[in-house]
């Protein structure tokens, strides 16, 4: 009977640690022991069926039943005294030199101090809203580029390609108009050799 009262507190520590509370199950031990039995396999089998993750413990237990049987560890008293005083001393250096980390990591590890980390927890709104107003800021940034970058390119298109064009039109009017004049002048020298 101890067994099932134990196999009945495990499985309200698994529903404990699935749920977050435990099931109001109470057990009774004036009950039989099959019917008790029989209320844990469905209390389990209700526990598989809500929650995936214990249908896959339940299917690896039966596929592998070793995994949560280990093979138990040979028994050292089984040893001869001189083989025992042979092993102790055999691993002596290790447990000497491990007693020593351990000592040492004992006297280093000095919890640091909390007020730091508090400053930090309360500081963390304030940086979050810096996080935030540097988001919005590297925005701005780079639509201000953006636009910048288009008043440039109007700026070369309008000023400077523009200006570019009415200069190259003036050149050729010069270049008619010059045309034109020497023509004229040419026609008036000729003229003025005939008369």
């Amino acid at each position: 009977m101890d067994t099932i009262a134990q196999l009945e507190d495990r499985l309200r520590h698994v529903e404990y640690a699935v749920h977050g509370n435990a099931s109001d199950f109470q057990p009774s031990s004036t009950q039989p022991a099959i019917s008790r039995l029989r209320t844990l396999e469905k209390g389990l089998a209700s526990l598989a069926a809500k929650h995936p993750s214990v249908a896959l413990i339940l299917e690896l237990q039966k596929k592998h039943p070793s995994i949560f049987n280990p093979s138990p560890f040979p028994d050292s008293t089984d040893l001869a005294p001189a083989a025992l005083a042979q092993l102790v001393l055999a691993h002596y250096s290790l447990v000497a030199s491990a007693a020593a980390n351990l000592a040492q990591l004992e006297s280093q590890s000095a919890v640091p101090d909390s007020q730091a980390f508090a400053k930090l927890v309360a500081l963390s709104g304030r940086i979050a809203d810096a996080m935030e107003r540097q988001r919005r800021q590297m925005d701005e940034v780079s639509e201000l580029r953006l636009r910048s970058a288009r008043v440039v390119q109007k700026w070369y298109e309008n000023g400077v390609l523009e200006t570019g064009e009415s200069w190259a039109s003036w050149d050729e009017r010069l270049k008619d108009v010059e045309i034109v004049v020497r023509r004229r002048e040419a026609a008036r020298r000729r003229d003025d050799q005939y008369e």
